[in-house]
């Protein structure tokens, strides 16, 4: 009887191959981020107004881990510690002034970068900072600021993103990718979702269901 199962369960498995389960959940008491930063897939940072938390996948739970100022723009580095990019603006009055100042602490060293582009970053890592054209009602270009050497030269604007898959009730605002498989949704009302997608071996559950059968 058991060589019967194990024949069973190695057919199964190899026709079938993986089942997708997916977890859609809201998160509780995190409402209208200005920031959401993935660290890695089970742990992601929210920035609201000048706090910082972390939100555990798994647990569901979230903890404080900073503060930042209003104009502060928060990234994280290769080793998930927390980065900070203050940004000021500047009124210019001829080409060789600069219109924006870069104040970036990495490892408790401040570096500052100065523009004549009126810029705000959109993405810092502890090699980079990603920035847009400040005014919506310019036209917009976005840049890519090499924090060695303090360089700054227009990239072409990346419009990455993935098919959303919530429930139809949701109006959707806003989508903050891992990847495909695990993303961020806000609301209309700045509620927060989380959909994560994984997929089990069927033969990791085929005994569980062969015993329900039996």
């Amino acid at each position: 009887m058991e060589k019967v199962l194990l024949l069973i369960t190695t057919f199964l498995s190899s026709f079938l191959g993986h089942i997708a389960v997916i977890d859609f959940h809201m998160v509780d008491n995190i409402t209208n981020p200005q920031q959401v930063l993935w660290k890695n897939e089970n742990s992601l940072l929210f920035v609201i107004d000048g706090d910082i938390w972390e939100y555990s996948i798994e647990s569901r739970k979230k903890s404080w881990v900073g503060r930042r100022k209003p104009n502060e723009f928060v990234g994280i580095d290769s080793n998930d510690n927390i980065l900070l990019c203050e940004f000021e603006h500047y009124i210019i009055y001829s080409p060789d002034e600069f219109s924006t100042k870069f104040t970036v602490t990495r490892d408790d060293v401040i570096s500052e970068f100065y523009f004549f582009e009126t810029i705000r970053p959109i993405y810092l890592d502890e090699e980079k900072v990603i920035a847009v054209t400040a005014m919506d009602f310019l036209e917009q270009y976005q840049y890519l600021i090499d924090l060695e050497e303090g360089s700054i030269r227009e990239i072409e604007i990346e419009n990455r993103g993935f098919p959303v898959r919530v429930p139809k009730s949701i109006e959707v605002k806003d989508v903050h990718f891992l990847n495909k498989d695990i993303y961020v949704v806000e609301d209309v009302f700045g509620n927060i979702y989380l959909y994560r997608e994984t997929r089990e071996k069927i033969l990791n559950i085929l005994p569980n269901i062969l015993m329900i059968t039996g």
